[in-house]
């Protein structure tokens, strides 16, 4: 791992980064002015590109790319709107008329299937799936707690939160609904998942935490399971997860005051 220089001020933030290639990155954000903050890596050098800001402002929270044409953005436009920003290969446009919640994660698998999804807190207030299709974005109706999406096909995708009764809440798109899928937790207290990622219909992780550590649940193509973990000391989360292959896998949080980077690579 190396630093790199990318000239923003004290005041700027990033919060989600994806890549579909060695010359073709984003990460996005927030600038120290409430405005949208998005950058792109060409391969050689991260550059800051053009990005619409409602007048309220614009706090973007996750991104993800199809290619170098295709590219969803997502988060808040400050008042309580969702904002949803699309890369069409040359600008980066907002999405009109966006139902009040902020989106938290996106992910697309083509450019006719993609999903977001946010909460509001309390968590009593409700969650939002938007489903893309190609021309337009759409609500779809899933349970109260979910705020993580991975979709790996148009009939493939994982939503992940915290259920009822202090249980992690999966559950599953097969291209006509989203159904429930049993999940494990750990002990009594709170269990909660808030992130996942899949790469095929047989392979997906979920990260959060359950009390003071983590929990990881590995989908081996017929069930959800505990992943052992390390042994930490102090109170652990974990808060985001990828997997470029079926082999191998990172997740990343905090333990204590320490960041913290687990990795998985199979036997």
């Amino acid at each position: 791992w190396s630093q790199q220089n990318v000239g923003l001020a004290a005041s700027d933030s990033l919060m989600a980064v994806t890549a579909t290639s060695a010359t073709n990155a984003w990460a996005v954000g927030q600038t120290g002015a409430s405005k949208t903050l998005v950058l792109h890596w060409d391969g050689s050098t991260w550059a800051r590109q053009p990005s619409p800001t409602p007048g309220g402002g614009g706090n973007l929270l996750a991104v993800d790319a199809v290619s170098a044409t295709d590219a969803w953005a997502v988060g808040g436009d400050g008042s309580g709107d969702a904002l949803i920003l699309h890369w069409n290969g040359t600008a980066w446009r907002a999405v009109p008329n966006m139902p009040r919640f902020d989106l938290e994660s996106v992910s697309a698998s083509s450019g006719q299937d993609a999903w977001a999804a946010g909460i509001v807190s309390p968590v009593e207030a409700g969650t939002l799936m938007l489903h893309w299709t190609g021309t337009s974005w759409a609500s779809v109706t899933v349970p109260d707690g979910l705020v993580a999406v991975a979709d790996t096909s148009a009939t493939n995708a994982w939503a992940v939160g915290a259920g009822s009764h202090n249980k992690t809440l999966v559950m599953r798109w097969n291209g006509t609904k989203w159904s429930q899928q049993a999940s494990p937790s750990l002990g009594t207290g709170f269990n909660r998942l808030g992130a996942v990622t899949a790469t095929s219909a047989a392979n997906a992780w979920a990260v959060g935490d359950a009390g003071t550590g983590i929990l990881i649940l590995q989908w081996t193509g017929t069930s959800w399971a505990l992943a052992s973990t390390p042994a930490l000391t102090g109170t652990s989360s974990l808060l985001a997860v990828a997997a470029p292959s079926a082999s191998s896998a990172w997740a990343v949080g905090s333990t204590g005051s320490k960041v913290l980077i687990l990795q998985w690579t199979a036997a």
